[in-house]
């Protein structure tokens, strides 16, 4: 049987040292604190595939590269936002972004899963979709909406777009990289793509 990567005393020793919640890291793995809990505790064993995201979690988390993500966003003229994990916080927009939606600045650093409309709403509370981008299966969204936000006339509400939500790793953290672009108003809405890791490596085999 191949040995555990990372155990619960490892995770417990970890958050001890830098100081970081249950409740925190559960956020950055998209689990249950329960389910930390019972790691650490010795009752479960994360899973392979989970002990692997944990080891990027406690090697990488202070690497800084959100912050550098974050600052290089701000003065594109790309519209862009970047949005943390399951908890869909609002974490940065770029400057185009801004200058379409100014409204949206009062949204930075807020968690706006309740504020999501269509296809957001969908991707987010429907199916398997951000069960299956937590895993590491789903790699990229691409849709079509009139508005992703139920906010005044905040993102989507006056024009017809085409998005992008590319799944990354920063920092060890899920974060969605939103790109947003022009479309044909006679496009239909919806999700065009959903590109899924089975789909670049399914060419190596």
């Amino acid at each position: 049987m191949r040995e555990a990567i990372v155990n619960g005393s490892d995770v417990i020793r970890w958050r001890v040292l830098h100081r970081l919640k249950q409740s925190a890291l559960a956020e950055i793995l998209g689990v249950s604190q329960a389910t930390v809990s019972k790691w650490e505790s010795g009752v479960s064993s994360p899973s392979t595939a989970m002990q692997h995201r944990l080891s990027d979690v406690m090697t990488g988390v202070h690497e800084g590269r959100l912050a550098i993500e974050l600052a290089c966003l701000a003065p594109q003229q790309q519209i862009k936002t970047l949005v943390r994990g399951t908890s869909v916080q609002l974490l940065g927009l770029s400057a185009g972004f801004k200058q379409l939606w100014p409204e949206t600045s009062e949204l930075l650093g807020k968690n706006i899963r309740d504020l999501l409309v269509n296809e957001a709403a969908a991707y987010c509370n429907e199916g398997d979709y951000l069960r299956e981008a937590v895993a590491g299966e789903i790699l990229m969204v691409t849709g079509v909406s009139n508005r992703l936000l139920g906010v005044g006339d905040a993102v989507d509400a006056s024009q017809r777009v085409r998005w992008h939500a590319i799944v990354r790793r920063i920092d060890g953290e899920l974060i969605h990289e939103m790109i947003y672009e022009a479309c044909e108003p006679d496009t239909a809405t919806g999700f065009e793509k959903i590109l899924r890791r089975s789909d670049v490596t399914s060419g190596f085999k």
